[in-house]
């Protein structure tokens, strides 16, 4: 971050010159009020650019229940993104957790979520998927075949 002084409108009913004010420069060139705007602006674009860095598969199944991004979880930060993810999503919308794995993630993971609209009437649901979960309930349910 960077902070530099520049001249902006002094206004009453008409403006009448310039004054210098503070800045808060964020390091995209964003330009901030205060140090704690710029700071909150920064940390957003470090979390987006964590997700952004997380491997992801597209699925393109028929399904609508399974998740249609997959995200591999390789390293802690990426680990606590998807949870920070995971907890505002708890906050303020429904949040589910489909199997024994997917609400305790790991390194390693590979994790996706599908949503639902609930329009006007209440709160969005979430549905957490990890595949290993999703894999047991696939294999559980093939075994109905062979027997």
């Amino acid at each position: 971050m960077e902070e530099k002084i520049i001249e902006v409108p002094v206004y009453k009913q008409v403006a009448k010159g310039t004054k210098k004010v503070t800045v808060f420069v964020a390091y995209d060139g964003t330009e901030h009020r205060t140090k704690n705007q710029c700071n909150k602006h920064e940390e957003h674009n470090k979390r987006e650019d964590i997700f952004e860095s997380i491997k992801v598969i597209k699925d393109h199944s028929i399904s609508d229940k399974i998740p249609f991004y997959w995200y591999h979880i390789e390293n802690d930060e990426q680990l606590q993104e998807i949870k920070r993810r995971q907890d505002t999503y708890r906050n303020s919308r429904h949040v589910y957790y489909h199997g024994e794995n997917s609400e305790n993630l790991a390194i390693g993971d590979w994790v996706g979520w599908t949503s639902e609209d609930s329009g006007d009437y209440g709160k969005d649901s979430y549905y957490f998927y990890t595949l290993n979960d999703v894999k047991k309930e696939y294999e559980e349910f093939m075994v109905a075949f062979t027997e």
